[in-house]
């Protein structure tokens, strides 16, 4: 940040630290509370709070908070803990989210979500347009969210921007009719339930599939054919598996063979052609091979120094 540098606000507590650039832009969708640090702002161009309305509809549904933002470099946010669930979309632009030792590029189109108690800085690479739910720390939210910081493609973000913007639109009437705001909010949870059930279900099919290699290993079973089976790409898969293992999906299927195979080798019951058989290798030159590159020892060599240690 450079110093001297035009700012429209700072916010400065034990728990936060944010920086705001002179051109950024704040939308609210719902009222501030009386001791907000918006809550003295005056509504401009640049900047709206609506009042109350007749009934809060996002919050009986356990959105605490949300705005449409359009931030501009330079721009920067430190949080170190919140009691809610930081949930936005991205419409344009790029931000850098940092937790622990992980960073994050957040695109257009993506679901950034930071579950309640997680620290984490924010940062724009140029500009950044968005869509944000503070979620409520609840039973219901958290079964939907899960507990961990995930940024991935949203299925449902064009829905989430049209129904956002008309729902400030409606907010931003003398009048705004209850009605709307609710059947809309309804739609805005129905969409974030259905992003977060495809990650879900998408992990259970995962998890399914690896279930069965692992009880059919002979099985010819590959990243691409997985790939496949999903109807997704193999840059997609792998993403899932490193994100669900660490790995992507090549070096886990690998690397699962290759426990079974040490497993075998210990108990000395099978020949190197049974175990290739077993683990889905043409012979057992290509196991061998494999073990080798694994393990930087042949499956005899490995299978000897098992005998002289025993």
């Amino acid at each position: 940040m450079p110093i001297g540098e035009n700012l429209l606000w700072t916010r400065k507590s034990n728990e936060i630290l944010q920086l705001w650039s002179s051109n950024s832009k704040q939308y609210f969708l719902q009222p501030q509370p009386a001791g907000s640090h918006f809550a003295g702002v005056r509504n401009s161009k640049n900047f709206f709070i609506p009042c109350p309305p007749l009934f809060d509809s996002l919050k009986a549904r356990g959105i605490s908070n949300s705005a449409i933002v359009e931030l501009s470099s330079p721009y920067y946010m430190s949080r170190l803990s919140t009691d809610f669930h930081f949930l936005s979309y991205t419409l344009s632009g790029i931000g850098i989210l940092k937790s622990g030792k992980r960073s994050y590029r957040i695109k257009k189109g993506d679901i950034m979500f930071i579950p309640a108690g997680n620290a984490y800085d924010l940062s724009v690479k140029s500009s950044w347009t968005k869509i944000w739910f503070h979620v409520e720390n609840s039973d219901y939210w958290n079964s939907m969210l899960g507990d961990k910081i995930c940024v991935k493609k949203s299925l449902n973000i064009s829905n989430i921007e049209f129904a956002a913007k008309k729902y400030l639109e409606e907010m931003r009437k003398a009048f705004p009719q209850v009605e709307i705001l609710d059947s809309l909010t309804i739609l805005i949870c129905s969409w974030i339930k259905d992003d977060f059930e495809d990650l879900n279900s998408r992990n259970c099919i995962l998890d399914a599939l690896l279930a069965d290699f692992l009880d059919n290993p002979s099985m010819k079973i590959t990243a691409k054919y997985l790939a496949k089976r999903f109807g997704i790409s193999k840059y997609e898969l792998d993403k899932m598996c490193y994100k669900a293992k660490g790995i992507n999906m090549a070096k886990y299927i690998c690397e699962k063979r290759m426990e079974m195979a040490r497993d075998i080798l210990s108990s000395g019951k099978k020949t190197l052609s049974e175990i290739s058989a077993y683990l889905g290798f043409s012979d057992a030159y290509s196991f061998s091979k494999s073990f080798k590159r694994f393990h930087g020892i042949t499956p005899k060599a490995f299978r000897s120094r098992l005998r002289v240690s025993s």
